[in-house]
C-alpha cells in the first residue's frame, strides 16, 4: 500500500514536471516569435532614423567644407604671408570671414531657429580671429581633432549632448594655421528627427556618444537579429519590460536608442489561459508540497531522536578537548607573560637611552640654532658693511672723477692743437670708461639686494637712441664703423619710462657691438610691437657684423661676470657685468631680451620695453619743411645701409631723394638732371668712398657750370679735424660727421636751401649756450667744499655766461640766501659743519610764500635712497658727480625760467 503511495506521488509529481514544461515551452516559443517581430521594426526604425541623421551631418561637413574653401579664408592666409599687417588689409579679410560665418548661421535654419550656434576661426596657437560670438568664452583646446572634419562633442554635465561641435583643421602651404569650428544645437537636429517620421508614438529616440554607457539601469542583453549584425545593432530587454535598442550613425561619434516601454509589445498569453494556467500550477505545487511533507514527517522524527543523541556525545568529547586545549593555553600564556615582562624590561632600558639621545640632539640642536642665528647675522652686518663700503667708495672715486672728466672737457673746448686734443679725448674717453666700470659695479650690487628701480618720466625715444649712438661714435669712428639708426615715423616717440635706463641698455649693446666688431656696420633699429590708448610695446634690435657668438656661450651671456672670451689672455676687456644689468633692466621695464648669433656672421641682440604714452605733448618749435617740400636731393655713399636709412628720413620729410653708391653714378645722374630741366637742390656726399672720394666729387661738380650750383653736404663718419679746410675749399657748404641727430641733419639741409634773408632767419642756428643763458643774467649759488668739484663747476657755469657765488659749506649757503636773491642753488649733500640736506630745510624755512628758489642736489653718493632723502629734505632735483656740461644745462633748462619784461617762462616751455 505504502508503495503504491509512492508511485502515485512519483506518477503525479512527473505529470506536474511535464506540464510546466510543456507550459513554459509553449511562452518561450511565442514570446520568441514576438519579440523578433518588435526588434525587426525597431531595428527599421532605428536605422532609418540612423541614416537621417547621417545625412544631417554629411550636410553640416559639407557646409564646413565650403567655409574652408571660402575666398575670405584663403585670401587672409595668402595676405599675412605676404606680411600685411592687422591694420593693412588683414583686419579687412577677417571681416570678410566673420561675414561668410554670419551668413551661414542665418541661412541654416529648423522650424525657424538657426541651427548653428556659433561659427568661429581660431589659430592654432589659440588665439581667436573671428568669432560670430565673440562675448561667449571657449575654452576647447581639449576637443580639437586633427582629423579633418572631425565631430567633437562638448560635454553639457549629464548623459545627453546638446551642443556638438564641428571641426575642420585649416592648412596653408602644408602648416597647420588653426582650425574652423561650428557649434551645432543638437535639440534641434534630434526634434527634426522625431518629427520626420510623424509617428513618436512608438518609442523616445535618445542620443548618446558612442563611448557613453547606454543605460545607467541594469538591462538584460539579449542577441541580435540576423546574421553578422550584432557589431552595429543591439537590443535590450529593461528592467521594466520593455526594450531598448541601439545603432550607431555613420561618421559621427552618436549612437541612436530606441527605448519602447511596456505598453508598446502585447503579452504573449491571453489572460483567461494565463489566469487558468496558474491556478493549475499553484494547485499542483501546493498538493506535492502536502503529500512530501506527510511522507518525511515519520522519517524526520527518527533522524532528529537519533541526531539529537550523536549531538549530546559529540558535545562531550568536545567539551573534553576544549578542557585539554584550555589547560594547554593556560601554559602557553604563562610563558608568553614571562617572555613579556622580560621584554618590557629591556624596552624600558632602551627608551632610556633614546631619552638619554634625545636630550643630547637637543642641546645639540639649541647650539646649531645660535650658530645659525650668529651666521645670519655675520651676513647682514656684512652685507650692510659691504653696501656702505660701496657708498663711500662711490663717493671717495667719483668725487675725483668730477674733477678729470670735467676738466678734460673744458680742456676740449679750450682750442687745442690737434696732438693735444687726441691726448685729451683720449684721457676723456678713458676717465668715462672708469666711470662706467664703476656704475656697472654699483648698478650690480644692487641688483643683488634687489633695490634696482625704474622711474616714470616723460621722454624722447628718438633722442634716446641719439644720445646712446653720440657715446660710443667716437670709438665706432676711431675702427672706421657707421653707426645707423632706424625708427619708423609711425612710432611715437614721445613716451613715458625710464629713458637713462633705455640709454643705459642701448649703450652697453651698441658699445658691445662697436668693441667686437672689426669693420662694416652697427644698425639700431626700433619697431612697434604693441600699442593702445595709454601703453606702447617697443622692440629694439642691434645689428653688428662682428665677430659673432659661439652657439655654447649663448646661453650663459646674459649671466654676471660672463664674456664669450673669458680667459686671462683674452683681446676684449670689460668686467661682464653690461648684459646681466641690461637684461634686469629690460625685465623691469616689462620686457624680455634675447641674442641670435653665429661664429662669425655676427650677432642681434634684441630686447622689448613697455613705456606709457605722453597724453599732452609740447611739440618743439622747428623751422618749418614746407619750403622745401618736393626739392630734389641726390645722396652718394658706398654705404647701403646709409643710403637706405638717408632715403628714407629725407622722402620722410618731403623731399625727392635719389641715391648713388660711387662718385661715378652721382655725376652721370647730376648732368642727366641738369639737362632734363630738372637739376638737383642739394647733394649729400659721403668722404671715405672707393676709386673717388667726396672732396675729390666735389671739385668735379663745383668745376662744372651745368652743375655748379648743387650745394653740398659732407657727411662722413670721419671726425671733422681741427684745421681741416680741404672740404670748404671744394666747394662743400656744410660738413656733419656720422651718427648726426635727425635735427642736425635736417638743420643743415634748411640751411644750405635757404635762399633769401627771410628764410636765412627762419633757419638760423640756435644761439650758443653761453649767449643763451648769459642773456638773462642768472645769478646762482654754488655750494661746494671739494676745491676739484669746485672748479669744474664754475668753470663750466662761466662757459654757459652765469654769474655764481661760492659757499663753502652749509652754514655759508645759508648766510648767503638770506642776503641774495639767487635763481638756482647747485647744493653739494656732503659738506663740513652743516650738509646740503640741513642747509636746504634751512632755506626753505626761511622762505616767504611765493618763493621758491630751485634747489639742485650735486653728489657723488649714488646709493639707493639718496635721491629720495634730497626729495625729503626739499631739494627739486638731484645731479649725480661726475657730470658734463650737457647735463648741466639740461638742469639749468628745466628749472631757470626765463626774464622778460617781468614775465617768467621756463626755457625749455
Amino acid at each position: 500500500m505504502k508503495l503504491a503511495k509512492n508511485y502515485l506521488s512519483i506518477i503525479t509529481g512527473s505529470l506536474l514536471v511535464g506540464y510546466v514544461i510543456l507550459l513554459l515551452g509553449l511562452t518561450h516559443f511565442e514570446q520568441k516569435a514576438r519579440m523578433t517581430s518588435v526588434i525587426e521594426q525597431i531595428q527599421l526604425n532605428l536605422e532609418k532614423r540612423s541614416a537621417a541623421m547621417s545625412y544631417f551631418y554629411s550636410v553640416r561637413r559639407d557646409d564646413i567644407r565650403a567655409l574652408v574653401d571660402h575666398r575670405a579664408v584663403t585670401t587672409f592666409f595668402a595676405n599675412r604671408d605676404l606680411g600685411m599687417s592687422m591694420q593693412y588689409g588683414l583686419e579687412a579679410n577677417l571681416l570678410n570671414m566673420r561675414q561668410a560665418f554670419e551668413q551661414l548661421v542665418s541661412q541654416r535654419r529648423i522650424s525657424g531657429k538657426p541651427m548653428y550656434l556659433r561659427i568661429q576661426f581660431r589659430e592654432a596657437n589659440g588665439n581667436i580671429l573671428a568669432d560670430t560670438d565673440a562675448q561667449q568664452e571657449s575654452d576647447i583646446a581639449a576637443y580639437l581633432p586633427m582629423d579633418p572634419y572631425a565631430i567633437s562633442i562638448l560635454p553639457q554635465g549629464s548623459a545627453l549632448t546638446t551642443q556638438v561641435l564641428v571641426a575642420a583643421p585649416l592648412h596653408y602651404k602644408g602648416r597647420l594655421m588653426g582650425h574652423l569650428l561650428a557649434w551645432i544645437n543638437h535639440k534641434l537636429a534630434q526634434h527634426h528627427l522625431i518629427a520626420a517620421d510623424g509617428d513618436s508614438s512608438k518609442g523616445r529616440i535618445l542620443l548618446h556618444t558612442i563611448n557613453t554607457p547606454v543605460l545607467t539601469t541594469k538591462a538584460l542583453p539579449i542577441d541580435s537579429l540576423g546574421q553578422g549584425e550584432s557589431e552595429r545593432f543591439g537590443v535590450w530587454l529593461l528592467p521594466n519590460g520593455g526594450i531598448a535598442g541601439r545603432v550607431p550613425v555613420a561618421d559621427t561619434p552618436f549612437e541612436l536608442i530606441g527605448s519602447f516601454p511596456p505598453s508598446g509589445i502585447s503579452s504573449i498569453l491571453s489572460t483567461r489561459w494565463f489566469s487558468a494556467s496558474l491556478l493549475i500550477l499553484a494547485t499542483l505545487i501546493l498538493f506535492g508540497i502536502w503529500y512530501t511533507v506527510r511522507m518525511h514527517t515519520n522519517n524526520l522524527v527518527l533522524h532528529a531522536r537519533i541526531e539529537e543523541s550523536t549531538r549530546q556525545e559529540n558535545t562531550l568529547k568536545e567539551k573534553n578537548q576544549e578542557l585539554e586545549q584550555e589547560v594547554v593555553q593556560r601554559k602557553k600564556y604563562e610563558q608568553e607573560l614571562l617572555l613579556a615582562r622580560e621584554e618590557s624590561i629591556c624596552q624600558e632600558n632602551i627608551l632610556k637611552g633614546k631619552n638619554q639621545e634625545l636630550e643630547l640632539e637637543v642641546v645639540q640642536r639649541k647650539k646649531y640654532e645660535r650658530e645659525l642665528l650668529q651666521a645670519r647675522n655675520d651676513a647682514e652686518s656684512a652685507s650692510q658693511a659691504k653696501s656702505e663700503f660701496l657708498a663711500t667708495m662711490s663717493h671717495e672715486i667719483r668725487t675725483p672723477m668730477n674733477g678729470v672728466l670735467g676738466m678734460t672737457e673744458l680742456l676740449l673746448t679750450s682750442g687745442l692743437t690737434g696732438k693735444q686734443q687726441q691726448y685729451a679725448e683720449t684721457t676723456h674717453r678713458s676717465g668715462q670708461m672708469l666711470l662706467d666700470v664703476i656704475n656697472n659695479i654699483l648698478d650690480f650690487s644692487q641688483i643683488e639686494a634687489n633695490k634696482l628701480k625704474i622711474s616714470q618720466l616723460p621722454f624722447d625715444l628718438q633722442d634716446v637712441v641719439e644720445d646712446a649712438l653720440q657715446i660710443v661714435a667716437e670709438q665706432a669712428r676711431e675702427k672706421g664703423l657707421e653707426l645707423l639708426s632706424d625708427i619708423p615715423v609711425e612710432i611715437n616717440s614721445n613716451v613715458i619710462g625710464d629713458g637713462p635706463r633705455l640709454r643705459q641698455v642701448l649703450v652697453n649693446l651698441v658699445g658691445n657691438a662697436v668693441k667686437f666688431t672689426e669693420q662694416g656696420d652697427i644698425v639700431v633699429r626700433a619697431s612697434l610691437v604693441e600699442e593702445n590708448r595709454k601703453e606702447i610695446v617697443v622692440r629694439f634690435e642691434v645689428l653688428d657684423s662682428g665677430i659673432g657668438i659661439d652657439a655654447d656661450k649663448l646661453a650663459d651671456i646674459f649671466d654676471a661676470f660672463a664674456q664669450a672670451d673669458g680667459s686671462t689672455t683674452r683681446r676684449y676687456g670689460g668686467t661682464g657685468l653690461g648684459l646681466t644689468i641690461s637684461k634686469r633692466l629690460v625685465t623691469l621695464m616689462g620686457g624680455e631680451i634675447g641674442v641670435t648669433s653665429k661664429k662669425g656672421e655676427g650677432s642681434i641682440f634684441h630686447f622689448t620695453a613697455l613705456f606709457g604714452k605722453q597724453i599732452q605733448v609740447r611739440e618743439p618749435v622747428a623751422v618749418s619743411l614746407d619750403r622745401i617740400t618736393g626739392t630734389k636731393v641726390l645722396i652718394v655713399d658706398d654705404n647701403l645701409p646709409t643710403r637706405r636709412l638717408l632715403l628714407k628720413k629725407i622722402e620722410d620729410w618731403g623731399m625727392q631723394a635719389t641715391a648713388a653708391d660711387c662718385a661715378g653714378k652721382a655725376l652721370k645722374q647730376l648732368h642727366e638732371a641738369a639737362s632734363n630741366g630738372t637739376p638737383y637742390a642739394l647733394a649729400i656726399l659721403d668722404r671715405m668712398m672707393p676709386g673717388m672720394d667726396g672732396i675729390t666729387l666735389a671739385r668735379k661738380i663745383k668745376a662744372n657750370s651745368t652743375i655748379a650750383d648743387t650745394r653740398l653736404l659732407m657727411y662722413s663718419a670721419r671726425h671733422e679735424e681741427l684745421g681741416d679746410t680741404d672740404w670748404r675749399e671744394a666747394g662743400i657748404g656744410a660738413y656733419l660727421s656720422k651718427p648726426a641727430r635727425l635735427a642736425d641733419l635736417r638743420n643743415h639741409l634748411l640751411s644750405l636751401l635757404r635762399t633769401n634773408a627771410s628764410e636765412e632767419d627762419d633757419v638760423q642756428a640756435t644761439t650758443s649756450k653761453a649767449t643763451e643763458f648769459a642773456q638773462q643774467g642768472y645769478h646762482i649759488l654754488l655750494a661746494e667744499d671739494n676745491l676739484v668739484s669746485l672748479d669744474v663747476s664754475m668753470a663750466m657755469l662761466e662757459l654757459l655766461g652765469c654769474q655764481a657765488d661760492v659757499a663753502e659749506n652749509g652754514q655759508a649757503a645759508v648766510d648767503y640766501v638770506s642776503v641774495n636773491d639767487y635763481d638756482m642753488i647747485l647744493m653739494d649733500c656732503h659738506m663740513p659743519e652743516m650738509d646740503g640736506f640741513i642747509a636746504t630745510k634751512a632755506i626753505r624755512s626761511q622762505e616767504m610764500k611765493g618763493d621758491h628758489v630751485p634747489i639742485i642736489a650735486l653728489t657723488a653718493d649714488v646709493a639707493k635712497g639718496v635721491e629720495e632723502q634730497c626729495l625729503a629734505a626739499g631739494m627739486d632735483d638731484y645731479l649725480s658727480k661726475p657730470f658734463n656740461q650737457d647735463e648741466l644745462v639740461r638742469m639749468l633748462k628745466k628749472w631757470l625760467s626765463v626774464k622778460d619784461d617781468g614775465v617768467q617762462h621756463f626755457i625749455n616751455a
